[in-house]
This record gives C-alpha cells, sequence and structure tokens, in this order.
C-alpha cells in the first residue's frame, strides 16, 4: 500500500508546478490504446516532493545494452534509437527543470546482470563498450544520471551483483508463480520472455534438440529473467528509498499499474518494444522501431557508413 496519503491538498504554492509536471508526463506517457489514467498517486508524491522541497527523482530502468542476435539488433553497439533515446530524455529532463529546479532522471541500467544467459544481451566486454558510448552522450545532459548494479551493490563483482541480486532480492521461482496468479503483468511478461528466448534459442539451434526441449529451456531462461526483473525493481526501491521518488519505465504500464508510469523514450513512439531488442528505421511516414528482422523483411536498408548506424527505407535492400 502506498503510504502517501492521495488526498493532499496542494497550497496554491506549489498547486501550478504540480499540474505542470503531470502534464509534461501526461505528455510523453507510452498509451498506444488512448487509455485514461488516473495520476492520484503521482500527484500526491509530487505534491509530497515540492512541499517537502526535496530533490525531485525519476528513477528510469533503460540503457541495458543491446541484444546480440542480428535478428532483433543490427550491432551490440548503441545506434540511433539510443541516440534519440538520450536526447528525449533530455528534453524531458529540461522541461521538467524549468517548473522545479532540483530535478534529476536516473537512468538505471542492468546490462551486467544478465550476461550469464547466452545471446540474450551480450557480454561484459559488450556492456563495458555499450555503457561507454551511452555516457558520452550523456555529457550533454547532466540532469540525466546514469547508474548501473555497481552504483547500488557497491564493493561488489559483477558475478557477485548477480548471486546478490537472485539470493537476496528476487522472489524463488514457486513465490513468484504465487504472484504471477494474482499480478496479470508479471504473466504477460513471462509469456513475451518466452517468445523472446524461443527466437534465440531458434537462432543457435543444436541438431540433437527437440521442439519440446527448445520451448522447456525458453521456459526457464524466461523465469529466471522475470525473477531478475522483479528483483532488480526490488534492489532499485533499496536504493532510493525511503524518500519518495518517481517510477518511470520503457515498457507500456496500464492503468490499473499506479506505482509505475511507462514512458516513450523516443518521442512519439508508442509501440511496445524497446531500444535493447529494436533498433530506429527512418521511413517516408516517420520513424519507425523495428526489429533487425523486421527490417530485412519489409526490405529496409542498414545505414552504417556514420554514427549513429540507423535503417533506411527506400535505396538497396538489406541483404
Amino acid at each position: 500500500m502506498n503510504r502517501l496519503i492521495p488526498h493532499i491538498k496542494p497550497s496554491s504554492q506549489y498547486e501550478d508546478k504540480v499540474n505542470t509536471i503531470i502534464k509534461i508526463i501526461e505528455s510523453t506517457r507510452k498509451n498506444p490504446k488512448y487509455e485514461a489514467f488516473d495520476n492520484t498517486i503521482l500527484r500526491a508524491k509530487l505534491t509530497d516532493i515540492i512541499a517537502k522541497k526535496e530533490a525531485l527523482r525519476f528513477v528510469l530502468p533503460i540503457f541495458h545494452g543491446k541484444c546480440s542476435s542480428r535478428k532483433f539488433t543490427i550491432a551490440n553497439s548503441p545506434d540511433c534509437a539510443e541516440y534519440l533515446a538520450v536526447e528525449t530524455l533530455g528534453e524531458l529532463h529540461g522541461l521538467i527543470a524549468d517548473v522545479y529546479p532540483n530535478t534529476r532522471i536516473y537512468l538505471i541500467s542492468e546490462g551486467h546482470l544478465h550476461t550469464d544467459v547466452d545471446h540474450l544481451i551480450g557480454n561484459e566486454a559488450d556492456i563495458e563498450y555499450y555503457t561507454e558510448t551511452i555516457t558520452t552522450m550523456l555529457q550533454k545532459y547532466p540532469g540525466l544520471v546514469f547508474c548501473d548494479a555497481i552504483d547500488m551493490l557497491a564493493g561488489t563483482t559483477r558475478e557477485q551483483q548477480r548471486n546478490k541480486l537472485l539470493n537476496d532480492y528476487s522472489p524463488n521461482e514457486g513465490a513468484l508463480r504465487s504472484r504471477m496468479r494474482s499480478e496479470v503483468y508479471l504473466t504477460e511478461l513471462y509469456r513475451a520472455y518466452i517468445k523472446l528466448h524461443l527466437a534465440l534459442i531458434n537462432d543457435q539451434p543444436l541438431k540433437s534438440t527437440s521442439r519440446s526441449q527448445l520451448r522447456s529451456k525458453a521456459k526457464q531462461r524466461a523465469m529466471l529473467q522475470l525473477r531478475k526483473y522483479v528483483g532488480f525493481a526490488k534492489l532499485i526501491e533499496e536504493a532510493f528509498g525511503p524518500s519518495s521518488y518517481v517510477k518511470l519505465s520503457p515498457l507500456y504500464k496500464s492503468p490499473t499499474q499506479h506505482e509505475q508510469i511507462g514512458i516513450n523514450v523516443i518521442k512519439g513512439i508508442h509501440t511496445l518494444g524497446t531500444i535493447t531488442f529494436h533498433s530506429i528505421c527512418k521511413t517516408h511516414a516517420g520513424i519507425l522501431l523495428l526489429t533487425a528482422e523486421e527490417a530485412r523483411q519489409a526490405g529496409y536498408h542498414l545505414v552504417e557508413d556514420r554514427f549513429p548506424y540507423f535503417l533506411e527505407e527506400g535505396q538497396e535492400p538489406w541483404a
């Protein structure tokens, strides 16, 4: 239960600030179905923070790395999707900071926590290079603060971080399956993870492996990823609590998921995919977020002679 008092009535001293910030956030909310959202909890948090003159902290899990399968991405390094995401988030911070200057958006990467799963997000070296490139992009935007597991679990190795996440923060499979019965979004996420891992496993098939064995392996990987997802959220809560902060997500969040707000990390793109598994395609109709396989099937070509890399409509198809 949220400990904030949702019926706090903001004084006129900061009511306008709260209303303006809510409008800014609503303008970037991931809302592909044009649904109505209740901002009662968000309003209470903003009111509490601004009334106490505390730092306004937005926490967004993002920039984990690129999927290493070329079915999904065009490279292991950041491409135009990351470039546009940094630009969009920098603009979002600027708009909110104009209203309430003591504002930061914390960008939390979990990439290193997934390098133990083959073909998901690359190896440690891939993540290090990806992270270095992102931090260079962020130098232009001091209001965007990049963090990863080492910032929240200081003094630990990467392997220790993965073990600590699973042992100290993530629920075991039985407890998680119990939660899945009442929290529908976890079941939906689990099914999406199964589909993802099936695609990744089929990208590197073993001749002796049956279809049922492949699906069993995908389910095991999906459950592990879901455990990490839930555990990482708990780790973030420990690192950023107990003071109030606003939870953001690059994933769609339904009107019933009041505690977290799904936002478009690339302006105007409401699609459900994330930049970890998609790349940018520039078309005559605008910008699309596509997997590499979707781009090939559509006949788009890869532009890799300048950074950031992207896909483009027309000219020669991508082989």
